[in-house]
């Protein structure tokens, strides 16, 4: 009974320091083009969010990418919640989540939470794609074995999502 009385304490002083932003943690699937949101807490204050290429990892993104990671530092407003701050505008753009966490809305875009296995394999989805993009862009289509080459490529990359689940482009 004393041990009860001493984790109730506790307890409410856990709750009592929740940081209400972290609900903002995690990743996020749009609805209209799939493309994966996620948002990181990077320190107690601090809250980024990284989309497209960005979200992958360096070995992967590199692959696909030598510019460097766009990283949007998001910032709290009132009621809790997490905005981007557009520096042209010089307009606040909130972060609206529903109340069960599940859906958060971007200005007109509707993302839904994903946990992150499923966000890794979008992910590497969207990465793999990059990287074949990027190589069938650089075949010479002027030379004899183009064709051949092409169906190569083809062939290889078609073999590569199969060991994605429901990875299609």
């Amino acid at each position: 009974m004393k041990n009860l009385f001493l984790l109730i304490p506790i307890l409410f002083l856990t709750a009592c320091f929740n940081d209400p932003y972290d609900k903002y943690v995690g990743y996020w699937q749009s609805e209209k083009n799939k493309q994966i949101l996620e948002v990181k807490k990077e320190d107690k204050n601090t809250y980024i969010a990284l989309s497209g290429i960005d979200v992958l990892n360096d070995e992967d993104r590199k692959k696909v990418s030598d510019k460097p990671r766009k990283e949007i530092v998001l910032e709290k407003i009132a009621d809790d919640r997490l905005a981007i701050m557009n520096n042209f505008a010089g307009a606040t753009v909130p972060l609206n989540l529903s109340d069960d966490g599940k859906v958060l809305r971007l200005v007109d875009e509707k993302f839904i939470k994903i946990d992150e296995k499923e966000a890794k394999q979008v992910i590497k989805c969207f990465g793999l794609e990059k990287e074949y993009r990027m190589k069938r862009r650089d075949l010479n289509i002027f030379s004899k074995e183009h064709k051949a080459n092409l169906a190569k490529l083809d062939a290889e990359y078609e073999s590569l999502k199969k060991e994605i689940p429901n990875c299609a482009w």
